[in-house]
């Protein structure tokens, strides 16, 4: 009896790629080692990034679907606004030892 595939081939799905969802192709669909994975081409991806994934990492393009890669889009940009801000703190914060550092070892500071 033949696999049963979740996706078949030609079918516009999402696909993870680290952490976001991205609209893909599936060009192609097998069984190995007793596991479906799906050979996938991210739309408007040079084909140098084509690879084969797990059926784990690829969800049907519909509503849930569409939902799911705009709450992680939201989450990987609010992720990346407080990284930048705790960059941009610690940046202040050496900055201001180094200037007390500078008005201490000065030979006039009193």
């Amino acid at each position: 009896m033949p696999p049963k595939y979740k996706f078949q081939e030609g079918e516009k799905v999402l696909c993870f790629h680290g952490p976001l969802l991205y609209e893909a192709k599936c060009v192609k669909a097998e069984t190995k080692d007793k596991t479906n994975r799906y050979f996938i081409h991210y739309n408007g991806w040079n084909k140098s990034w084509d690879e084969w994934v797990p059926e784990t990492r690829v969800l049907k393009c519909n509503d849930a679907g569409f939902q799911k890669q705009k709450e992680l889009q939201k989450a990987h940009i609010t992720q990346k606004k407080a990284k930048a801000a705790a960059k941009k703190a610690d940046k202040i914060r050496t900055k201001r030892k180094t200037n007390q550092k500078t008005k201490t070892d000065h030979p006039l500071h009193l």
